[in-house]
């Protein structure tokens, strides 16, 4: 489950990033974007009724006001915030 989320978080345009794995064994990616805003995408270990296998849960902010949160597939995620901070940086 790790190496496919890495391999599409890496698509990911971002300054910098934080990875954790929380005790209720979920992987959790902060990511400071280019355009400073973050960028916060989980994924539960465990099976999930409501989320497919390439499914995550995350979250947007920016100067800590939550702009988006939902969940997606990880793949049109990551086009879709390059897409994003690429608008808003111009």
């Amino acid at each position: 489950i790790f190496d496919a989320i890495a391999k599409e978080v890496a698509k990911i345009n971002f300054d910098y990033a934080i990875v954790e794995i929380s005790p209720t064994n979920t992987i959790k990616i902060k990511l400071q974007l280019i355009n400073e805003n973050i960028l916060v995408i989980s994924k539960p270990l465990g099976v999930v009724d409501d989320l497919d296998s390439n499914d995550v849960i995350f979250s947007v902010f920016e100067e800590k006001n939550l702009l988006l949160s939902g969940s997606a597939n990880i793949q049109k995620l990551a086009t879709s915030i390059n897409d994003y901070s690429s608008a808003s940086n111009n």
